[in-house]
Formats: C-alpha cells, sequence, structure tokens
C-alpha cells in the first residue's frame, strides 16, 4: 500500500490511489480473501479519508459569460433608481415526495426503510421549489410548487401576492 498511497503532509489526511475492488482482488492474488467492504473497514482503520469528485473541469467558456452579470447589475440598478421592486428568484431541483432515500444522516437506532429506486412513477408529488426575494427591503419568500416542468399561473399569482405583502409596486 505504501507505493499506493497518498495525502497531505499538512493535514496528516492519506487517501489510496486505488480503489477498494482492486486492493481485494491484489490481496485475493497473494492467498489473502478479503471483500471490498473489509478493505472499506481497514483503510478506515488505518486512517486513510475518502475522496469525493471536484468539479472544475469546464468544456468551453464563452467570451461573454460575463457580459449576462453586467446586463443584471446594469438593471437592477436602473430599477433602483425608478422605485421599482428587484425581484430575484431562483429555481432549485425539483424533488420526488414519497418514501426516497435522503443524502443526510440522522441519529437513531435503527434506518428507516425506504424504496431500493427513486422512480418518478412511485413518487407521490414532484415538487419545484422557488426562492424569490426583494433585497432592497430584505424581505423573501420559497414557495413550493406543484405543477408541471414549467411555471406555473399560480407561481405569477404567488410573485404579485408577495409584492404585495411587501408594499411593493406590481409591474405592468
Amino acid at each position: 500500500m505504501r507505493a499506493e498511497t497518498a495525502g497531505d503532509p499538512m493535514t496528516d489526511k492519506k487517501w489510496s490511489r486505488r480503489d477498494t475492488r482492486s486492493i481485494s482482488r491484489e490481496m485475493s492474488a497473494k492467498g489473502v480473501h478479503v471483500c471490498p467492504n473489509t478493505v472499506s473497514k481497514l483503510l478506515k482503520h488505518q486512517k486513510y479519508s475518502l475522496r469525493v469528485n471536484r468539479k472544475t473541469i469546464a468544456e468551453t467558456q464563452h467570451p461573454d459569460r460575463n457580459r449576462q452579470f453586467e446586463l443584471i447589475a446594469d438593471f437592477r440598478k436602473r430599477f433602483e433608481d425608478a422605485g421599482c421592486p428587484i425581484l430575484s428568484m431562483d429555481t432549485k431541483k425539483k424533488e420526488l415526495i414519497g418514501n426516497f432515500r435522503n443524502q443526510g444522516r440522522a441519529w437513531g437506532t435503527k434506518p428507516e426503510d425506504v424504496n431500493q429506486h427513486d422512480f418518478r412513477s412511485h413518487a407521490s408529488a414532484i415538487v419545484s421549489p422557488y426562492g424569490l426575494y426583494e433585497p432592497i427591503q430584505n424581505r423573501g419568500t420559497i414557495i413550493i410548487g406543484l405543477s408541471c416542468d414549467t411555471q406555473s399561473p399560480r407561481l405569477t399569482a404567488w410573485t404579485h401576492g408577495f409584492l404585495n405583502s411587501a408594499g411593493l409596486p406590481i409591474p405592468p
């Protein structure tokens, strides 16, 4: 393992350049039969760390990429100067509602049983979370939409309701 170990001398973290399956195969070839799960436990016991992928590779970068942000900043300044509301809206990933596995962890005596597969057809609903924020008055709200893949007319109604409750003018 020494030749296949890498690490960070500043943090004492170390990791293997090889995956648990290949380590298991090599050990089996040397007469020590151990499954990949046991290799994982042994590495953890030896204070090896798991690594995660890091998104650093961009396929292409458009030469005018920054232009969109400059245009948004210009529109924001013009709206602010005119006393109009600046409404920032953010849409998050759609979520399946039902008995599905979540990424988080919870302390408990036993794990919760969930569906083996996250099929859309097994979902009791699919929600689309939207965030609305008005930076001048520092007010915001989150809307959980149960609509189709596109924004529904209800979202427009909620946006108008948000502006109205914030005492902001509703644009035509």
